[in-house]
């Protein structure tokens, strides 16, 4: 009897194919999963990114510091002294400057208390004066000194101003800069301790880091709360906080933080810790002849 055997060629090689299908079926969802996966990863990350990157701006932008005024301290440098005399001659009554003086300016006279006029030393030699026997007499420079002696008839008399300002020496200079800041509108709490200021004067230029005002020196910047209900200086909590930043000079013509003379002008830059920027530029007026030591100009 024959026996014949079922032909499963066929069905084995159509099962190797369907493995190999399978195979590469898994491997392309394992593929797209992969990939998949990082793209998420990645646009996880950038959104993040993108995130911290428009709050940063944001920040820049918002965050800012607004200058309201820069006012300027005047420091008198090199302002020259000398003692002046003037005598009262007996023999015409008439002042005259004695000694070795340069003194060029006004000297005002006042006898037995009443001012009797003004003597403009450039103009005059001499000023005469009606004065009695043992009247006493009072010369006042323009810087405010003064001296007072007494006519005797038979005698001269001298007066003698001590340390006089000498008329057209030394200079004034801005040796303090002084600007009062805010908020800006829509600005968060800034603090001004970990901003830095960057000067950029005539000769050079320096950044300038924050220090409490009982330390702060040249080099450095302090802040005083000028308007500060809640007390938080140096830290910007509202708009209505007013604080003054405030930065020394130096006295010394070879620094690059020197002193600001007549007409010269300087560029200031604040830069708070967000990293947004409060640029203002200061100017000396041309002359600070009419101003005294200490006083303030507006920059």
């Amino acid at each position: 009897m024959d026996v014949t055997l079922p032909d499963f060629s066929r069905d084995t090689d159509r099962g190797q194919v369907g493995i190999e299908t399978l195979i590469i079926f898994i491997a392309m969802i394992l593929v797209a999963a992969i990939a998949a996966s990082v793209l998420i990863n990645t646009a996880g990350y950038l959104q993040n990114q993108a995130s911290a990157t428009s709050e940063d701006s944001e920040a820049q932008v918002s965050n800012q510091v607004l200058v309201i005024s820069s006012i300027g301290q005047i420091d008198e440098v090199d302002r020259a002294t000398q003692d002046v005399e003037a005598t009262l001659h007996d023999s015409n009554t008439s002042f005259t400057l004695s000694g070795s003086s340069d003194y060029s300016g006004d000297l005002d006279i006042s006898v037995a208390g009443s001012d009797v006029g003004t003597w403009d030393t450039t103009a005059q030699d001499s000023y005469s004066v009606t004065i009695s026997d043992t009247e006493s007499f009072t010369l006042t420079a323009d810087d405010g000194t003064s001296a007072s002696g007494t006519y005797n008839t038979g005698s001269d008399a001298t007066a003698t101003l001590t340390s006089v300002l000498i008329s057209g020496t030394g200079t004034n200079q801005v040796g303090h800069i002084n600007m009062t800041v805010m908020q800006s509108p829509g600005a968060n709490e800034i603090d001004l301790e970990g901003a830095s200021v960057e000067y950029i004067g005539p000769d050079g230029e320096a950044t300038l880091g924050y220090a409490e005002m009982a330390s702060a020196g040249v080099g450095d910047f302090a802040v005083e709360g000028t308007t500060d209900p809640d007390n938080t200086v140096p830290v910007l909590t509202s708009r209505q906080d007013r604080f003054t930043i405030m930065l020394d000079l130096a006295n010394d013509d070879s620094a690059d933080l020197r002193n600001l003379q007549e007409g010269e002008e300087a560029t200031v830059r604040i830069v708070t810790q967000s990293g947004s920027q409060a640029v203002t530029v200061v100017n000396v007026p041309q002359s600070l002849s009419s101003y005294s030591d200490e006083d303030a100009v507006e920059l």
